[in-house]
């Protein structure tokens, strides 16, 4: 109980938030999986021997839709989209409809009567309703100060602007941050985007004891002073996560800040990702051949269509190729 009083008042980090987001989903899930196989039994007034009845329509087979809607959400647990209303809200009608349209072509190919649609649509309307609530009762506790991780932001400079300027207006809500600190006197007393610079970084020690802060934000594009160093790696044996401002950066937008980084930061990325990320990489392509071909498919039903009205609007061959340069400088021809 201790401990869970605790970890509530440090705040959630980043890869907590986005285990609670992943559990919640789940759990709506599964909840709209239960709704659609309840009114299926409701349907057959068959309560007197429900699993027997599922098993023997072949209920198991609707279990595939599960995997495939969290393929099809896969990108609403980006931060920047998760704590967007608006975003959250088009992904999830978007992966419904994309979820339809397959089950669809797959409901007039197969035989008679071994496939429900009314069940499918079920799933899919409570799928959206309950993760939106879900997804909104997120968004409300992103607000939530006693769940917002306390951090400092270890320099002043146009690196820690633009790190500010994220955490505030576009992706607001992860952190509850309680100063910046900057050797540069001048700066001291100013207020960026709302947040005061409370000193230098030998302040550093006792801003974090006094606070209770838990992540550092570096912030920092030139090279660390050996003072500031030996403060971070003290301040990380004693549980603060050290988070740089570009790593934070691309975790949150999904997009690299090219004019903050430094030629050591590009190196040690590539290498570590190289290194680190191979199994993800490989997963990331089996998932793209996986929606490429789910794509090909709802777009062959309507190529027919499309092949038509491209010949009556434009001259030239429907389809034609293109040289491109791909990953590592190969050469691959695309057909457009």
């Amino acid at each position: 109980m201790t401990s869970t009083a605790s970890a509530l008042r440090s705040g959630l980090t980043l890869s907590e938030r986005r285990a609670l987001l992943v559990l919640g989903d789940a759990l709506a899930v599964l909840a709209a999986m239960a709704m659609a196989l309840t009114i299926w039994i409701w349907t057959d007034n068959a309560w007197a021997s429900p699993v027997a009845t599922l098993m023997q329509k072949g209920a198991p087979r609707l279990l595939w839709l599960i995997p495939l809607w969290f393929f099809l959400v896969a990108n609403l647990y980006d931060p920047h989209v998760a704590s967007s209303r608006g975003r959250t809200l088009y992904g999830l009608l978007f992966a419904a409809g994309i979820l339809l349209v397959l089950y669809l072509g797959l409901y007039f190919y197969a035989p008679r009567g071994t496939l429900p649609r009314l069940v499918v649509l079920v799933f899919l309307v409570g799928a959206v309703v309950i993760e939106l609530l879900w997804r909104l009762a997120y968004i409300r506790l992103l607000s939530l100060r006693v769940l917002q991780q306390p951090a400092l932001i270890v320099g002043a400079g146009r690196a820690g602007s633009a790190i500010l300027r994220v955490l505030v207006h576009e992706v607001p809500g992860h952190f509850r941050i309680l100063g910046i600190v900057d050797d540069d006197p001048g700066k001291h007393g100013q207020a960026i985007e709302g947040v005061v610079v409370r000193g230098g970084t030998e302040q550093l020690r006792a801003l974090v004891a006094e606070e209770g802060v838990t992540a550092l934000i570096l912030a920092i594009t030139g090279d660390l002073q050996s003072d500031l160093f030996e403060t971070l790696l003290e301040c990380q044996e004693r549980g603060v996560e050290v988070i740089r401002m570009p790593t934070l950066y691309e975790e949150l937008l999904g997009r690299v800040p090219i004019a903050y980084l430094n030629s050591e930061w590009i190196l040690t990325s590539f290498v570590d990702s190289a290194r680190v990320h191979d199994l993800y990489s490989r997963a990331k392509r089996l998932f793209d051949i996986l929606g490429a071909l789910a794509g090909l498919i709802v777009v062959a039903v309507l190529f027919p269509l499309l092949a038509l009205l491209v010949r009556l609007d434009s001259r030239g061959p429907v389809l034609y190729g293109q040289e491109r340069s791909g990953r590592g400088g190969k050469p691959f021809r695309m057909v457009k």
